[in-house]
Formats: C-alpha cells, structure tokens, sequence
C-alpha cells in the first residue's frame, strides 16, 4: 500500500477460504484500492455488498 510517503507491504495466509479479487477494468493491469476497500477484503467483507451513504461535506472557502 502506498501512502505518499512510504510503501507497506502485507502479507497474510489463509488456513481456509479466499479473498474476493478486485475486477481491473479497461485494458489496464495495473490496480489501485484505497486502504478502506484492503480492510474490506482482508475482513472478508464483499466490496459488492458494501453501500456508503451520502456524509455531509464542507466545502473550503464558503465560510462565511
């Protein structure tokens, strides 16, 4: 995983079961996730399966 500043590496065996592989789209083979979607996977929890909701944003320079 990359951060900006540095590099981290993880490396974990499984006694049973799989991990859901991420689909690369296009003609690129090349992937990137964020560190959220690494724990989702390393959890077993199903990228399909998750849904975010809509949080409330600040947007800089509109105070007033």
């Amino acid at each position: 995983m990359w951060e900006g500043d540095g590099l981290a590496v993880y490396y974990k065996r499984l006694e049973k079961g799989t991990y859901e592989v991420p689909s690369i789209s296009g003609d690129s083979s090349d992937l990137s996730i964020s560190n959220e979607a690494l724990q989702y996977i390393l959890s077993g929890i199903s990228l399909e399966s998750v849904r975010k909701r809509k949080r409330y944003q600040h947007l800089a320079g509109n105070c007033v």
